[in-house]
């Protein structure tokens, strides 16, 4: 059941993907800023980052169904962040600077 259930989620992603590499085209789309978080739109896909919140990815949608967890699933781990790789130089535990801290730009 879990590999059907694997299969079913990267399915689905995969399908998201495809569409928004099909959709981008060649068009030029530059970042919106409101109420605190960045939104790229092209088409009917949207991706949210919020710099506030670590440069966290806090949604990416398609046709308004968001692909990612939000707050109320866990209090740490939503959306999507970025880690430093490998695993095992940092013991496990995502610097704040990555995760939940707020960013900012030059």
């Amino acid at each position: 059941m879990k590999k059907i259930l694997k299969g079913i989620v990267v399915g689905g992603m995969l399908e998201v993907v495809l569409a928004i590499s099909v959709g981008c085209g060649t068009q030029k789309v530059l970042p919106v800023f409101r109420n605190g978080v960045y939104s790229i739109e092209i088409d009917n896909t949207v991706l949210e980052v919020d710099p506030g919140v670590g440069g966290r990815i806090t949604a990416l949608k398609f046709e308004g169904k968001n692909f990612l967890t939000g707050k109320d699933a866990h209090p740490d781990y939503w959306g999507s962040t970025l880690w430093p790789s490998p695993q095992k130089d940092w013991g496990g535990i995502v610097p704040a600077e990555l995760d939940n801290q707020p960013y900012t730009g030059r």
